[in-house]
């Protein structure tokens, strides 16, 4: 005798939609998926096919779209039971943008605030500065701007950025960003002074480059004055946070990272 199987009826296809790379899960709903089943979309094979025992549901991972983001029509056919056609029934998306990286150089020593402009930052985000996971702090509701805080990098010099979407797939900007070193700690002349504070100091070193900060024991100092080759600070100290005795001095560069010296300043005993 022989049977006449009904054909395949297909519920949900869920995620509809994906990066145009591929590589998305998706999980097909519906009845009578018997006997060897292929799935396409737009006329492209999905890999990994596997069915449940009840012929209910089709688990696969969608292909790379050869023509280009939009929707697609999904073709299941299974040997036992027929094809069925699913118009438009999986959506290929656009793939991101990066226009702008700012700033585009920061601290090899991470954690420095970045804004990355573009387009279809949809889904869940994720973004790479080199091999390093940067941290994501927030997406904008239009999609368009991610913020983030860098990652050390165990070097200096330019790395790629790449943002990866989860629904749009991925984008990378080459050698979009620099990896600065850290500045250095000369001297610092005088390196001493009354508890009061007030005392106006000059400190030598290097990379003393972009927003500048000084702090002496923790407390900033004032007037700080960058020279055009960054190598010199002039800036005038707090009074003493921690009555007298030596303390640390701390420098911290928005463009290059931050250097301490311990010891390095001595807040003297009123007479």
């Amino acid at each position: 005798a022989w049977t006449y199987n009904p054909s395949p009826t297909v519920i949900s296809i869920v995620p509809g939609d994906g990066p145009q790379g591929g590589g998305t899960a998706i999980a097909i709903t519906g009845t009578d998926f018997r006997g060897t089943v292929a799935v396409t979309i737009d006329g492209v094979a999905c890999t990994g096919v596997t069915v449940n025992a009840s012929s209910t549901r089709i688990d696969c991972v969608t292909p790379p779209s050869q023509t280009g983001p939009g929707s697609k029509d999904v073709q299941i056919s299974a040997s036992l039971s027929g094809t069925i056609l699913i118009p438009n029934g999986f959506v290929y998306n656009i793939t991101p943008g990066i226009i702008s990286i700012v700033p585009n150089e920061g601290p090899n020593q991470g954690g420095q605030l970045v804004v990355i402009t573009g387009t279809d930052f949809v889904g869940t985000i994720n973004v790479q500065f080199g091999p390093n996971t940067a941290t994501v702090n927030a997406v904008s509701f239009d999609s368009t701007r991610v913020t983030v805080t860098t990652p050390p990098f165990a070097g200096v010099g330019l790395v790629d950025v790449g943002v990866n979407s989860s629904t749009n797939g991925n984008v990378t900007a080459t050698s979009a960003y620099t990896y600065n070193a850290p500045p250095t700690f000369n001297t610092c002349t005088p390196n001493e002074g009354p508890l009061s504070g007030g005392t106006p100091i000059v400190i030598i070193g290097t990379l003393f480059r972009g927003v500048v900060q000084v702090f002496i024991d923790g407390a900033p100092c004032t007037g700080v004055t960058v020279n055009t080759t960054f190598t010199r600070i002039d800036c005038v100290t707090p009074p003493s946070p921690s009555g007298q005795g030596s303390k640390r001095i701390t420098i911290v560069s928005s463009l290059n990272g931050t250097v301490f010296s311990d010891n390095a300043f001595t807040y003297n005993p009123a007479p």
